[in-house]
């Protein structure tokens, strides 16, 4: 329950940071917090979409495509790697943010720890 908690954040911080065209009109954006009229990728997609499409294949779909993933030795997920580009990208949101609205969210410096002891226990 752990990793598919995690999985599901990782999901919703994903489409917070960098929404798709599809996004739903009450969903709340990263770019809402920001002033902007329009969404807009805060976070930095390319980082953050390695892991996409499984992602929503294996958690987020009940899809025929599944068994192939686990069939492949594909199933297994590297948290680290995906949790350090998360908080690089959430640090960088946050330092945008105005100073009041900072205070809504973890403040940089807890995110530059749990990224280092994310670090700390990534496997080469």
């Amino acid at each position: 329950m752990d990793l598919e908690c995690f999985l599901l954040h990782f999901r919703n911080l994903r489409a917070f940071l960098c929404p798709s065209p599809r996004f739903g009109a009450d969903d709340v954006l990263a770019s809402d917090f920001l002033g902007m009229r329009t969404a807009k990728d805060i976070g930095d997609s390319a980082k953050l979409d390695r892991d996409k499409t499984r992602l929503d294949k294996m958690l987020a779909h009940v899809t025929y495509s599944r068994s192939a993933y686990v069939q492949a030795s594909d199933h297994r997920w590297n948290i680290e790697g995906m949790l350090i580009p998360m908080l690089d990208e959430l640090q960088k949101f946050v330092a945008m943010l105005p100073a009041e609205q900072r205070a809504w969210f973890q403040s940089i410096d807890w995110l530059r720890a749990q990224r280092s002891q994310a670090q700390a226990r990534l496997v080469p």
